[in-house]
């Protein structure tokens, strides 16, 4: 009936008992056996927030799966003038279970018959007694799997090469351990367009404001768990185009934000943020007296108001990309994460057996993931290849993002900017060349370089 693990679990649990309650677990199974159990939908509030692994006890997690296989099924394979139906067919799902598996052989006397059904009957009184008892069960089936997670630790630490590696992955088990404890069951269509009349009644903008009121308007803002991808050669904007967001959230709005440059240090982010919200040049500290007082207004301005918090790190991986947001989230409460920019990020592992284009995919289909984990919106720069500026059309296309067709797959949204007035260097087009959650379109922008400030043209 056992396998290695559950074996292993079992060693080490008769040397030191992991945390249980069996008490809490013999009442809400007790509850579960009640004879009208099945026509108040009891049911189907143990069995909606609770499954057989949640039990330390090896008979009630088998007893518990039955229960959930007659829950869905919805106990219509009983004669309901049976003194108690669910022990019933309790029962029979049992023996059913022995005889069709070896593996259950002799399961039904293992857990101690009828005499013991009878005897979980009694230790309450009614269907509800067990109710109280299923965050009990609950937490200290967390804390087993901590438990858990701390051996395995301690097994990669003494074997595994990378220890990075290692780390990415004890963050990762634990923010999984963190969702999964306050993840919901599935929710009914009804409820799913409740939601879904909820974000109707708030209008299109349904995520964090970019600072381009038309880009907002095609995107519905950055919303939670989206990968949005802000693709362009080199010089056109693409960073300054990311701080013009990490301005408008962080500073307009005052919603934390996390910016991981791999680029430019972060003191240069500063002055280019500087110079945007003071308009003033990013070097005034140096020029006359107007010059610095101008400087140091803007400069104090944004100390006081922002909330941007910046990591400058060249040849970050992205699983040490991963658990620094991950912290970010946790210390400072960032709603948003940009990444400048996508190519430079490092994957975990690299060698002769991979392509430069697996590497970036990696990267793209870890930042996607890193977004629905944290239910934040990610926004990542990307190069563009360099056969965009042959072209008589200067025009770039998804197929010209850099080194993986992967990025445009991951993308929820894609946006691709370019200059495209030779006449008027000044002005930049943007393309929403892919958006998952409204329409395609097309913005133009004035790039003041002095100010690192873009403006929708006809805004």
């Amino acid at each position: 009936m056992r396998t290695e693990t559950q074996n292993e679990q079992q060693a080490v649990a008769e040397l030191n008992p992991l945390p249980h309650s069996i008490e809490a677990e013999r009442r809400i199974l007790g509850s579960c056996l009640q004879p009208n159990a099945l026509g108040d939908d009891v049911l189907d509030t143990y069995c909606g927030r609770l499954r057989a692994r949640h039990f330390y006890d090896t008979g009630h997690r088998l007893i518990f799966s039955v229960l959930e296989k007659i829950h869905e099924k919805g106990g219509y394979s009983c004669e309901f003038d049976a003194a108690n139906p669910v022990v019933v067919m309790l029962r029979r799902e049992l023996e059913g279970i022995e005889a069709s598996d070896k593996k259950y052989a002799n399961a039904y006397a293992e857990i101690g018959g009828i005499d013991y059904l009878e005897n979980l009957l009694q230790d309450v009184p009614t269907c509800v007694s067990g109710e109280s008892d299923i965050p009990i069960v609950l937490a200290h089936a967390l804390r087993r799997e901590l438990v858990t997670l701390g051996h395995n630790l301690e097994r990669a630490g003494r074997s595994i090469a990378d220890p990075g590696e290692a780390i990415d992955k004890a963050e990762t088990a634990l923010s999984e351990l963190r969702t999964g404890a306050a993840r919901q069951e599935a929710s009914s269509l009804r409820d799913v367009l409740l939601e879904v009349s909820r974000e109707a009644d708030a209008g299109p903008q349904r995520g964090l404001p970019t600072g381009f009121p038309q880009i907002d308007y095609l995107l519905g803002g950055l919303r939670p768990g989206a990968l949005t991808v802000v693709a362009a050669r080199t010089s056109v904007g693409k960073t300054t185009f990311l701080l013009n967001i990490a301005y408008s959230v962080g500073y307009v709005e005052q919603r934390p934000v996390g910016l991981f440059s791999l680029e430019m240090p972060e003191t240069e982010i500063a002055r280019n943020l500087i110079a945007f919200h003071g308009q003033v040049d990013r070097n005034g500290d140096q020029g006359d007296l107007a010059e610095v007082e101008a400087f140091a207004n803007a400069m104090n301005q944004l100390a006081d108001g922002g909330q941007i918090f910046i990591e400058d790190a060249g040849g970050l991986k992205i699983g040490d990309l991963r658990a620094s947001a991950r912290r970010m989230v946790r210390k400072n409460g960032i709603e948003l994460l940009l990444v400048d920019y996508l190519q430079l990020v490092e994957p975990e592992t690299t060698g002769r057996t991979r392509t430069r284009e697996n590497e970036v995919s990696e990267v793209s289909r870890k930042l996607k993931a890193l977004a629905k984990e944290l239910q934040i919106p990610v926004v990542a720069a990307a190069q563009l290849n360099r056969s965009v500026e042959s072209r008589a059309e200067k025009r770039p296309y998804l197929s010209d993002l850099r080194e993986s067709g992967a990025i445009e797959q991951d993308a929820d949204a894609v946006l691709l900017l370019w200059r495209s007035d030779d006449e008027n260097p000044a002005r930049v087009s943007c393309a929403v060349a892919k958006n998952r959650n409204g329409p395609l379109g097309m913005v133009e922008f004035d790039f003041e370089g002095q100010f690192f400030r873009f403006r929708e043209a006809n805004g």
